[in-house]
């Protein structure tokens, strides 16, 4: 609807940014958000990648689920670390 708002509060990640791992090694992060606004969120809605290094997956994926607001919800992204050294500022 026109009248809600969307708004997602960050709850917790898995892996923190920046963590060493093994070069080429996959992994799977996840992020919990809490649903703060008054929207319910569809399983339309997308998880979005915003910056840093995609990491081997895709740049936007459906949630999959209906969140009700003030319900939280884990979204898991499978990821393949960077086959150099460094480190990725973003995860």
């Amino acid at each position: 609807p026109d009248d809600c708002t969307n708004k997602a509060k960050f709850i917790d990640e898995t892996i923190a940014d920046k963590t060493s791992t093994s070069a080429n090694k996959s992994f799977t992060k996840s992020w919990t958000l809490q649903n703060v606004g008054t929207c319910i969120w569809t399983p339309e809605y997308k998880l979005i990648f915003v910056d840093g290094d995609l990491m081997g997956a895709e740049s936007s994926s459906p949630i999959g689920v209906t969140v009700p607001p003030q319900d939280e919800v884990t979204l898991s992204v499978e990821l393949v670390a960077p086959s150099g050294s460094g480190t990725s500022a973003h995860g």
